[in-house]
């Protein structure tokens, strides 16, 4: 559980309420036992001096009396005194004083040496004409002592009421909130597959969790179609773009070639050639993502020997590397270069990584593939010296069109590069990240697992 989640927070509300409750309910209920018990012992000693004189009026005039038992019962000392205070006989507790006036009236408390007790005398004429006093004594110490009892009990119940009252209120919140974390895990895993078409699953009852299953769910159905009319439009676009970016380039060509103009014309139509060719490597590249998106879901599974795969690369691009002197080198500590993947597939990411270092790297600079070993997986390492990339940018760089540098889209550089490489290594259950600091270079590391299917 963690400490500051709802369920705690909620649990410890929920738990500190009833045990207030409780407590308040106790001292209540102790506050009128004490009054209440008070109230009982009045009118026991009534009762039990009413019962003595009962048997004293049968016995008399014989003293002292045989039954030593009416003297006590439920706690009540009873004692017979003459009309001039002489004691005559019964029982009174030990440490009673036994100074202690005879008065006639409703209880008393009596308090000596740290010792109490409830007191009530009454007083009676004889037949005779002779008067005696009754005295019925009980101790106050037992009534403290049932409310101590009462109290000990309390401190034992109330941390069980707590603990009880807790666990009972979480395991009901963890039942009542788990449709939140169905919700949460389930968004999570459409946020990090990207996979719009999955939908939360709906509870049965139809409460405010049902509601926001429902709402959640029209959401991701309006996202899905907004996402795949822009990916529609996309794909369209570049195929219409193909069309009209061939005509311009092949009139281009034959101005050049076929044409005699002056040198300033043909300057211009060499910049109309330059960017017609980077606006016909953009549609390549819109087309190759929509091509790739539509082939996601069945990759053509093949053995691909990596070691292979980089030499061939670095070998494609050492032109365009060495324009920059940037030299490639490739560290190879695999115990077995070979995974199953798509081929195509692989082949465009290590393209994009290496070309990505090129554009982005410093004259002179180096570019280092390490292919590592990982217990079921393969660890690959594009580290490079170049510009670096800004912490508040890193983790931007994966989306469509995104570039830390917008200066390099002159030299043909569209941001769709590691776009393509996050989904590549998605679409093969991989992970993609990048550790960067500017002016010290970028290391870019893709893991995959030797079988992805």
């Amino acid at each position: 559980m963690k400490i500051h989640s709802i369920k705690f927070k909620i649990t410890c509300w929920y738990t500190g309420i009833i045990t207030l409750l409780f407590g308040v309910i106790f001292l209540c209920a102790l506050w009128y036992l004490g009054r209440y018990s008070e109230e009982a012992i009045r009118e026991e000693l009534r009762d039990e001096t009413g019962d003595l004189l009962e048997s004293f009026y049968e016995d008399f005039p014989d003293f002292p009396m045989e039954n030593r038992t009416l003297f006590f019962d439920d706690g009540v000392m009873l004692s017979i005194y003459g009309e001039d205070s002489e004691f005559m006989d019964g029982i009174f507790p030990e440490d009673f004083p036994r100074d202690t006036p005879l008065m006639a009236g409703d209880m008393r408390k009596i308090r000596r040496q740290g010792k109490s007790w409830f007191v009530y005398d009454r007083k009676t004429e004889l037949s005779d004409g002779r008067a005696v006093w009754i005295r019925s004594i009980y101790s106050y110490n037992s009534l403290v002592t049932d409310n101590l009892w009462m109290l000990r009990l309390m401190a034992v119940i109330f941390p069980l009421i707590a603990v009880f009252t807790g666990m009972v209120g979480y395991h009901m919140l963890v039942k009542a909130l788990r449709p939140v974390l169905i919700i949460t895990e389930t968004a999570n895993e459409i946020t990090s597959s990207m996979t719009l078409s999955r939908r939360i699953p709906v509870p049965m009852n139809r409460d405010e969790f049902y509601e926001l299953c429902r709402t959640f769910n029209r959401m991701l159905e309006s996202l899905e179609k907004n996402f795949l009319r822009e990916r529609q439009f996309s794909s369209d676009a570049a195929h219409e773009l193909r069309t009209p970016v061939s005509v311009i380039l092949s009139h281009c060509e034959y101005c050049l070639e076929e044409l005699d103009l002056p040198e300033e014309a043909e300057d211009e139509i060499k910049v109309i050639q330059k960017k017609a060719l980077q606006m016909s490597e953009m549609v390549s590249r819109l087309l190759e993502i929509s091509r790739s998106e539509r082939k996601k879901d069945r990759l053509e599974k093949e053995e691909v020997d990596l070691v292979l795969l980089a030499e061939s690369v670095a070998e494609e691009l050492q032109e365009k590397a060495e324009q920059k002197e940037i030299t490639i080198e490739i560290d190879d500590q695999l115990k077995n270069p070979v995974i199953l993947a798509d081929m195509s597939m692989m082949t465009r990411l290590f393209i994009n990584l290496t070309d990505n270092a090129i554009v982005y790297g410093r004259k002179r600079g180096y570019l280092r593939i390490h292919l590592l070993e990982e217990e079921g997986k393969v660890r690959i390492l594009f580290e490079d010296n170049g510009i670096g990339i800004p912490p508040e940018e890193q983790e931007h760089i994966w989306d469509r069109f995104y570039q830390a540098d917008a200066g390099h889209t002159r030299d043909g550089n569209f941001g769709l590069g590691l776009f393509m490489v996050r989904q590549i290594v998605e679409w093969h259950n991989g992970t993609a990240s990048v550790e960067s600091r500017p002016g010290r270079g970028s290391i870019f590391t893709v893991i995959l697992p030797r079988e992805n299917f």
